[in-house]
């Protein structure tokens, strides 16, 4: 998944352009062309997302609007947001089985099986002389 932050681009009327993030107000640049703003967008949007990771800020996901032109933040950015997201979702989602809205820590530390499955339940569907036959090492051997 590639996140692709959404920017305005309005010409100034000394020239060149001004680029301005939908998503994130204090997300701005400008450059001599678009190609330049393309490249400064990408830049300063990596620098803003990687603060706001850095201090636990609130990161809004990329809003999806038609016709304008995005930018993308560096893939260690990106990853970051994504497993910063993932890791929200698995807590929102254990939140709610366990039936509290309470902070947890996370839940691959304490997850039990909600429907516990008895070891022997997949020995015992087996047939019995395979069983046998695998226990002693010989699987050619019928049962007696």
């Amino acid at each position: 998944m590639k996140l692709e932050y959404l920017y305005k681009l309005e010409p100034q009327e000394s020239g060149g352009f001004v680029v301005q993030f939908l998503d994130i107000e204090e997300a701005f640049t400008e450059g001599a062309t678009p190609e330049e703003c393309a490249f400064n967008a990408a830049e300063v949007l990596t620098g803003i997302l990687e603060q706001r990771l850095a201090d636990g800020a609130e990161i809004p996901l990329p809003g999806k609007h038609p016709r304008r032109p995005a930018a993308s933040p560096s893939a260690a950015v990106q990853t970051a947001i994504l497993m910063r997201v993932t890791r929200q979702e698995e807590g929102k989602a254990w939140q709610i089985w366990q039936g509290t809205s309470a902070p947890l820590g996370p839940p691959y530390n304490v997850w039990k099986s909600p429907t516990p499955i008895p070891r022997s339940s997949s020995w015992n569907a087996l047939p019995r002389h395979w069983a046998s036959a695998w226990c002693s090492g010989s699987r050619a051997r019928e049962p007696a």
